[in-house]
């Protein structure tokens, strides 16, 4: 079998004692024996954040010109810490378009690509989304800016959502 959470979650116990936020709350459920992805989502109030979405590249380089199985790794690490939130989608969409961009250079296709391997219901789509149909209507970035904040702002700098769609 490939690796899988439950790995990626032995590896985080045993390696990682960062106490922080979205790290330390799954790192602490770990040690109490839950798995992933409860792990993940057991009291922690950080699974909306881009703890993981910035972990992407090491699945998009392993999985280089195949976004669906980056899209699976991203999964099987975002749910060990952010399970039940919006940075499990920024892991995929980020791994999924980073691994297809081996093959191209169409960032909006490369987009809507990536955009396949998560809810079409997920703020992270939406955003996204909005960000690429204002891109392609020609908005300016401090407009674009202004925009994707009234829709999808948080109070939170480090919600996967809106800066998935400022990258």
């Amino acid at each position: 079998a490939g690796t899988t959470a439950t790995h990626i979650a032995a590896e985080w116990t045993e390696h990682c004692f960062f106490p922080w936020d979205e790290y330390g709350y799954s790192g602490t459920a770990m040690r109490y024996g839950f798995k992933p992805p409860f792990s993940g989502t057991f009291d922690n109030h950080f699974t909306n954040c881009m703890g993981s979405p910035i972990r992407s590249e090491i699945w998009a380089a392993i999985c280089a010109g195949n976004p669906k199985m980056a899209a699976y790794f991203a999964w099987q690490d975002a749910v060990v810490d952010h399970a039940g939130g919006e940075g499990v989608f920024g892991e995929i969409f980020n791994a999924a378009l980073e691994a297809a961009a081996f093959e191209s250079q169409d960032v909006p296709a490369l987009i809507r690509e990536a955009l396949t391997y998560i809810p079409a219901s997920s703020r992270t789509h939406g955003a996204v989304s909005l960000t690429l149909s204002l891109f392609e209507r020609g908005v300016s970035l401090p407009e674009a800016r202004t925009a994707i904040l009234d829709a999808y702002g948080s109070p939170n700098f480090t919600d996967a959502p809106q800066n998935i769609a400022f990258e």
